[in-house]
This record gives structure tokens, sequence and C-alpha cells, in this order.
């Protein structure tokens, strides 16, 4: 399905998102519904709640197409991929730090250090002539601060050249998620190609 894990000197460093998404094929998907919120703390009550739903795991495929290369080449297909109102998974190395409100009254990302980490692209924006990307990571309300579309905390925006730097480090694997075959959540997530004054401001 792509690439395979990532390793350096020999040793692992992160799974890619192919690996995931194999596994994904393999066992199905778990929706929120059956297994509750993603957490980091996988407790008893989480473990019997996957065990249980397995079967109804098999019954939420998704179809993904793999979206080669990184930096500026990355970020162009991405960039079409959101705008036509679809969702990009990406395991990449280069860390979301914090945010920040910028000039437009988008809360945007500070972009840090290193990490080995899966997140998601999934919504786009152009305001005032800068090109934005949402982003949503997996660890919950922690992007604090004023937004211009009251985004969720769970993530924030990224300028075209954040987007850039975000998909230019040691690795980057990234998928476009273009069809689902199960009941998706649409307050969170959308497959329908969006219209562009949708996000014009």
């Amino acid at each position: 399905m792509g690439a395979d894990d990532y390793f350096m000197n020999g040793v692992l460093v992160a799974n890619s998102m192919s690996k995931v998404l194999m596994g994904g094929n393999q066992m199905g998907n778990y929706p929120v519904a059956n297994v509750g919120v993603y957490s980091t703390n996988l407790t008893r009550e989480v473990r019997s709640k996957i065990e249980s739903a397995t079967e109804a795991a098999k019954l939420h495929q998704f179809g993904a197409c793999r979206l080669p290369g990184s930096g500026r080449s990355l970020a162009d297909k991405i960039v079409l991929c959101v705008r036509a109102g679809l969702v990009v998974p990406i395991g990449n190395s280069v860390r979301v730090s914090g945010c920040k409100t910028d000039s437009n009254g988008m809360r945007v990302a500070t972009l840090g250090g290193n990490w080995s980490h899966a997140t998601l692209l999934d919504g786009y924006a152009f305001v005032n002539g800068t090109v934005y990307v949402h982003w949503t990571n997996s660890h919950g309300d922690r992007y604090k601060g004023a937004d211009k579309y009251d985004s969720p905390e769970s993530g924030c925006w990224m300028t075209f050249d954040q987007l850039v730097a975000f998909c230019n480090g040691r690795y980057s694997d990234a998928f476009c998620i273009y069809r689902s075959e199960a009941t998706v959540d649409m307050e969170r997530v959308s497959f329908a190609p969006a219209t562009r004054n949708q996000f014009v401001a």
C-alpha cells in the first residue's frame, strides 16, 4: 500500500501510515460509537470494548490513495485534497509544539522539534489571500486560543508555508481518504466535495 515503516540507522523510528492502513484493511476500523474517544490510557474497559466490536469493525472500510513526495510536492497534493472536502491522514516527524493567533484571526500552528506521530489534515480556508489547511491531533483540546472559524481546540490551522515545513522532515507518509463504506459522523468530517466559497473570507 505504500511506504514501509520508517527506519533510521537500522532502528524503527515510526510506524508509517501505510502500516496503519494495512491494519485497517485487515481488521476494519473501530467507530467512536463502538469504542469511545481515543485516549492514551488503554484501560481494561477500552480493551473490552475493542474486543467486543471486532465484528462491527470489519464493516467499516474506506478507500485511500497514497500521496507520494515530501515538502512542497506533498503540500500541493494535500491542499488539492482538503480543498475538495477530503481528509488526509499523515505520519511525519516535524512536531506541532503549540499555536498562536495570526493577523487574519486564524489559530495557527507553531512548528518546533521532532516526533513520530500520525495526525489528520481535514479542512481548507482562504483568508485575505492566504491559504490555510486545518490540522487535527488526537490528544484532546490542547490548542487553545481565538480562531476566526471557532475550529475545534483539538487542532489548528497551517499556512501553506507551514504545511511545506510540516511535510519536509525526516519522513512523511500521507494518504487521501476518498471513500467510506460505513456511516460517517458528518459533524466531524465530510467526504462531499466542498465549494470554494464556503471557505473564502
